[in-house]
C-alpha cells in the first residue's frame, strides 16, 4: 500500500512488468484532489512532478486481450511507500509512469514493474 496526498493507494508489484503504470482516470482523479485539497502546483507536496509528452508513441499488447494499447505520456508521481509496521514513518519516492489512455485498463492503481523492483546486490566483501 502506498499514498497520494494522504489518500491509500494500491500498489501491485509486478516483477512480470516491463514497465510502472497507472491510468489516466487515476491522474486525472490525483490531480484533482490536489486541486481540491487547495494546493497549488508549484507546492512541495504536490503529486505529479513532471507530465511527460512523448515524441513517439509506444504500443503494448497484453494488457486488454486482443487488443494493443497506444502509450502516448507519462507522469513522475510523488509516492509515500508505507510499512506495515506503523511505527515507521514511510518514506516518499518519485516514481515515473507510464499513463494508461482512458478506458483501456479496468486495474486503478500503481503497477510497479520489474525494473523498478530489480535490486542491485553488493558484494559482502567475504
Amino acid at each position: 500500500v502506498g499514498e497520494v496526498l494522504g489518500t491509500q493507494v494500491l500498489i501491485l508489484l509486478d516483477g512480470g512488468s516491463s514497465a510502472n503504470t497507472i491510468t489516466e482516470e487515476m491522474v486525472i482523479g490525483i490531480t484533482n484532489q490536489a486541486f481540491a485539497q487547495g494546493r497549488k502546483w508549484t507546492d512541495e507536496e504536490w503529486s505529479i512532478k513532471a507530465y511527460e509528452i512523448w515524441p513517439e508513441t509506444e504500443e503494448i499488447p497484453g494488457i486488454a486481450k486482443d487488443k494493443t494499447i497506444v502509450l502516448k505520456w507519462s507522469v513522475v508521481l510523488r509516492v509515500k511507500m508505507v510499512a506495515k509496521d506503523a511505527k515507521c514513518p514511510g518514506v516518499h519516492i518519485n516514481l515515473r509512469c507510464k499513463v494508461f489512455p482512458y478506458g483501456t485498463c479496468d486495474w486503478h492503481s500503481l503497477i510497479i514493474g520489474g525494473a523498478a523492483l530489480d535490486v542491485e546486490m553488493e558484494a559482502s566483501g567475504t
